[in-house]
């Protein structure tokens, strides 16, 4: 990615095992030790599900999604 480039990422937790994984917060730790630098965070709930996502395993559903925003140093 260029400099100043932007990357946005969509991402909700994963649970394993019973215990929720917080992937977003994981994901924007490695960005930012890579060179990215976030800019805007926020959280979607998911509130209408027309379809449900094939999970391999379970039926679980995402409940929220965190929406980053990082730009390239």
């Amino acid at each position: 990615m260029r400099e100043g480039g932007k990357l946005v990422i969509v991402c909700g937790d994963n649970l394993v095992g019973g215990l929720s994984i917080p992937t977003w917060k994981l994901l924007n730790q490695l960005l930012e030790a890579r060179g990215f630098a976030l800019f805007d965070r926020f959280g979607d709930k998911i509130e209408c599900r027309n379809l449900p996502p094939k999970r391999k395993g379970h039926k679980g559903l995402i409940k929220r999604e965190i929406i980053s925003a990082f730009s390239k140093r």
